[in-house]
This record gives structure tokens, C-alpha cells and sequence, in this order.
């Protein structure tokens, strides 16, 4: 039915108490407007949320296989480890065993059986601490340790132990755990540093005889720059180690040799690479000292200079004692030439007393012959000749003498 120009659509009813009229206005081009608007709507929101959809499922999936991948890399990279840890295991230098938390040995190393002289069967299933190497004392800590070992522990300790063969050997031991947010097996190693403690030894023994010998002894750089210096130095030159250390060894330098002297010890030094003399150095508070040095040069691997070390003993006593023997012995001397001299005086006493008798009598029976007028010259002549000869004689005495008490004479070798 059309109605003021609108089609309508026309329902009729009877009811009980009034007709019941359904009048539908029918408008097809707006409701297919309001149809397509919402279809569109629809269309928008559905499209939207395939649209997020698909985003979060693609999210999703790439969070998967990023944890997939993930879980791939670190289980390649677990067998990588746990294959390294294989091979370090087995072909490292170090002794190397693995034991649960209860301290049974479950896995141990070619290097750890080589020790122990024993086979894989021997020692696998073991309770660690009671292989036989360990002293009882030692294996009483490792009971302890090993059983009460927590999270994060460090424990390195060096032990004495016996080898396979009898040898008695140190090791540096040291545990930790192969996971460490559960404790459940704990790996083991040790090194023979038993070498190495003998050097350290050898070191310390060296280095007791550099601090204590009597001699002293300057280390110094390539240089000539002291770089060490033991307490005899210390003691000899006054000055401590810490205020020569960088400094040259020419500040004992006393001024008693020129610089020819030095020249020449530099040119042997750096040509024999050894040296060896006798200095005077002078001390922190300006006194003078003698000593006998001897300088040895170090060449490293290169063939470079390293180091120069020098050894020198303090000879001012000796000087001193030298000296004071000689003057005990120029003492000596002069008091025996004394006693030789009273002893030589009464001889030429003894010997002067003949000629002076001799010249005496002549000179006597000269004058009387005079006096009494029988003066023969030929009898005075033969008198004067006896004369002359006995004066001689008193000269050559005299130069006896003289000889004797010369401060500079000749000395020959001659046999009794």
C-alpha cells in the first residue's frame, strides 16, 4: 500500500478486545545504505582483527623459533663444551678427577692413573680420600671437606703425596663443582709443582746468601742503574738500598782514580765482559774505603746486556793490618839494627884498637928519633907507609859501617 507517496506494508489482526494493525514502511534504498555501512563496519573490524591476528601468530612464532634456536644453539654449544671439557680432561697437564657429592671417584684422567701407577678399574668407584697417596692427615681434611663442601666454596691447598713409585711429590690441589646452583659432582685437580718448589727454594736459599754473605754485592740494570743491593753493602758504604736503588754506582766515587782508570774498566768490562781490581770508594759520610771488586756481565737469550753484578770485599782492615805490620816490622828492623850497631861499634872497637896501637907507636918513635937527632928518612918513610896502611884499614871499617845502616840496599840471593 502506498501512503503519501511511502510504500508501507500492511499487517491486520482481531484480537479479543481491538484490531491489532502492523503498518512496515518500507525504504529499500536506506536500508541498503545502513546494510552497506554496517557491512563495511563489519568488514573493517573483521579485517582488523584477522589483521592482529596473524600478527600475534607470527609473533608467536618468532618467539618460538627464536627459542628454538636458542635452545638448539645452547644445546650445540653444551656437547661443544662438554667435548672440550673431554679433551682439557683427558690431554691437559693437570691430574684431573670427577667424584659425586658422596666423594665416589666416578671419572679420572690418563694424567691422575699415570701418577698413581694404578688402572682405571683400580681406582674407579673409589672413595677419593682414601687412595693411597694421601697422608692420613691429609686424608682426614679431604673427608671433611669434600663432604661438607658448599656452593661457591673455594678450596686450594698444596698437599705432600706419594706417587705410583714411591716418589714423594707436591701438588697444588684445588676443587670446584661442574654445576654450581646444584652441587652434585665436584672436579678435582691437581698440579705436580714439586719442580717448582724446588726452585722457589733454590731461590730463597739464593737469595739468603745474597743478604747475608759478607761480601756485598750491587745488582744493576743495563744501564749501570742499581737496581738491588744486599746488606753488606748497606753496612760497608752507609747508604740504605732504598736510596741507591735507580741511582749510578759513581756516587762512591772518592777521586783517587782518574778518568784513564775508569776508561779502561769500561773497555774491559764491555769487552770480557768480566772485570776485577782494586778500588778506593768513598762512604755516604765522606770516609774512604778499599775494596776489592770483581764485575760479571749478564746477556740475556739475545745476546744483550742485562744486568751487571758486582761483588767487592771491604779490604780497609787488611790495609790497615798491613800497614801496621809494616811499621812493627820497620820497628823490628830498626831495633835490630840497633843491637847490630852496639854489636858492630865494640868489634870496630875491638878492631880499631891494633891500627890506633900501630899509628900510636910510630908516631911516638918518629918524635923520638927526632929529638934525639937520629932521624933516618928511610925509617920515617917505611913508618909513614905502616901509617898510611892502618888509616886505610879505619876507612874501609868506616864504610863497613855506613853500608850497614842504609835505608836503601840491594838485595841478593844468596845460599848458606
Amino acid at each position: 500500500t502506498f501512503f503519501h507517496g511511502q510504500q508501507y506494508i500492511i499487517a491486520y489482526t482481531l484480537t479479543k478486545n481491538y484490531p491489532f494493525n502492523i503498518a512496515v514502511r518500507t525504504n529499500y534504498e536506506k536500508s541498503l545504505q545502513g546494510w552497506e555501512s554496517k557491512r563495511y563496519d563489519f568488514f573493517v573490524i573483521t579485517t582488523l582483527i584477522v589483521i592482529v591476528c596473524v600478527v600475534l601468530v607470527m609473533f608467536l612464532l618468532f618467539l618460538y623459533h627464536g627459542k628454538y634456536q636458542e635452545e638448539i644453539k645452547r644445546h650445540q654449544l653444551q656437547l661443544k663444551n662438554q667435548k672440550k671439557f673431554q679433551i682439557l680432561f683427558e690431554n691437559n697437564h693437570f691430574l684431573a678427577s670427577i667424584i659425586n657429592k658422596d666423594g665416589t671417584i666416578v671419572e679420572i684422567n690418563q694424567k691422575a692413573l699415570s701418577m698413581l701407577n694404578r688402572s682405571h678399574k683400580e681406582i674407579i668407584h673409589s672413595l677419593f680420600w682414601n687412595l693411597f697417596c694421601f697422608s692420613p692427615q691429609d686424608q682426614l681434611w679431604l673427608k671433611e671437606m669434600i663432604l661438607t663442601y658448599k656452593k661457591d666454596q673455594t678450596v686450594q691447598k698444596e698437599l705432600a703425596v706419594v706417587d705410583g713409585h714411591g716418589n714423594n711429590i707436591i701438588i697444588d690441589f684445588m676443587v670446584m663443582p661442574i654445576d654450581n646452583e646444584e652441587i652434585k659432582e665436584l672436579v678435582l685437580l691437581a698440579s705436580d709443582i714439586t719442580q717448582r718448589k724446588k726452585y722457589e727454594y733454590q731461590i730463597k736459599e739464593a737469595y739468603t746468601v745474597f743478604q747475608n754473605t759478607h761480601d756485598g754485592i750491587v745488582i744493576t740494570d743495563k744501564d749501570a742503574r742499581i737496581i738491588n743491593a744486599n746488606k753488606a753493602f748497606e753496612k760497608c758504604s752507609g747508604y740504605t738500598r732504598k736510596e741507591v736503588i735507580h741511582q749510578n754506582p759513581n756516587i762512591l766515587k772518592s777521586g783517587a782514580h782518574d778518568e784513564a782508570f775508569y776508561q779502561a774498566f769500561w773497555e774491559k768490562l764491555k769487552r770480557d765482559g768480566f772485570w776485577e781490581g782494586e778500588l778506593i770508594n768513598k762512604k755516604k759520610n765522606g770516609e774512604l774505603w778499599s775494596e776489592w771488586l770483581t764485575i760479571n756481565t749478564v746477556w740475556d737469550e739475545q745476546g744483550e746486556v742485562q744486568n751487571y753484578i758486582g761483588v767487592f770485599h771491604d779490604t780497609t782492615a787488611q790495609k790497615n793490618h798491613e800497614k801496621e805490620l809494616r811499621e812493627k816490622e820497620d820497628m823490628l828492623m830498626q831495633q835490630a839494627k840497633m843491637a847490630s850497631m852496639g854489636e858492630m861499634i865494640e868489634n870496630i872497637a875491638h878492631q880499631w884498637r891494633q891500627p890506633l896501637s900501630v899509628i900510636s907507636t910510630i908516631s911516638t918513635g918518629i918524635q923520638l928519633k927526632h929529638e934525639y937527632g937520629i932521624f933516618d928518612e928511610q925509617e920515617v918513610l917505611n913508618d909513614l907507609k905502616s901509617i898510611n896502611s892502618s888509616a886505610q884499614y879505619l876507612s874501609h871499617t868506616i864504610d863497613d859501617f855506613r853500608n850497614f845502616f842504609k835505608s836503601e840496599k840491594e838485595r841478593k840471593v844468596f845460599s848458606v
